[in-house]
């Protein structure tokens, strides 16, 4: 059972991520509480004192929450228009290592998020460490 609110109207916003459960994350509520608590209240056009209405928002929540759900609903392989990285360019062998970085500026003047592994490594040795961080799980 929810805590009674002291507040008026109020929209809340639950999220169910990939394994079924709910998280309240962002709201919207009308509060005539807080304005009196903190001595708010604004002159009028008749030049009265009111006392306002404050409305409350946090459309996704707190951002750490949010952040938090969508990690663990994308079990931290997060879809390329979110990840980080967006893309890596793995050169083969040393010899491919300038025209790797000359991939990796391409892209990054098409806009995407990408970065290079030109290391004296074996392509299986990088393929494994980058699949394991990546957003593509499959690739």
């Amino acid at each position: 059972m929810k805590a009674p609110s002291f507040y008026g109207p109020k929209l809340e916003f639950v999220l169910r991520d990939a394994i079924g459960r709910d998280w309240q994350c962002g709201t919207l509520q009308v509060d005539m509480n807080l304005p009196e608590r903190f001595g708010i209240d604004y002159i009028d056009a008749k030049g009265l004192r009111q006392r306002p209405v404050m409305l409350h928002r946090a459309i996704l929540g707190s951002l750490e929450r949010f952040t938090g759900i969508l990690l663990e609903h994308h079990a931290g392989k997060l879809p390329p228009w979110l990840a980080p990285v967006q893309a890596m360019v793995l050169s083969i062998t040393d010899e491919q290592a300038a025209y790797a970085q000359e991939i990796m500026r391409l892209f990054q003047e098409a806009g995407l998020r990408v970065e290079s592994d030109v290391r004296n490594e074996t392509i299986g040795a990088k393929i494994r460490e980058h699949r394991l961080q990546s957003a593509f799980p499959s690739c």
